[in-house]
């Protein structure tokens, strides 16, 4: 089937519960480390690449997977990436006291997603 998410990270956020319950229901545990939760990103990854032929990078896997309540998380994907070359971007973090101050965040996105479903079509 063709990637044609139509929200953030609508793949991502699905694969990462599949690997989450995966994970959980096979006893490894890897949700339980950050280096765990890195594999489980480049899991994701690579399956969505290989398997739905999604040309996008990782940042919804990994972001998905890695970033914790609270913060925002950058991650450099200037490595060569690609199916099997599981190079697991650096990730920095970044705090967001939104709460504290009794803020939120919210994502809104205006792309025009008719551009990108016709190259992946």
């Amino acid at each position: 089937m063709p990637s044609r998410g139509g929200g953030l990270a609508g793949w991502a956020a699905l694969e990462a519960a599949t690997a989450q319950a995966a994970d959980a229901l096979w006893g490894l545990a890897l949700a339980d480390t950050g280096a765990g939760r890195l594999e489980l990103a480049e899991v994701c990854y690579d399956g969505e690449l290989r398997f739905v032929g999604s040309p996008f990078g990782g940042t919804d896997q990994h972001t998905a997977l890695r970033c914790r309540d609270g913060e925002a998380l950058s991650l450099d994907f200037s490595q060569p990436r690609g199916p099997g070359a599981l190079i697991p971007p650096p990730a920095q973090r970044f705090p967001l006291p939104f709460r504290e101050y009794g803020l939120g965040l919210l994502i809104i996105n205006t792309a025009d997603s008719t551009r990108w479903r016709t190259r992946c079509s």
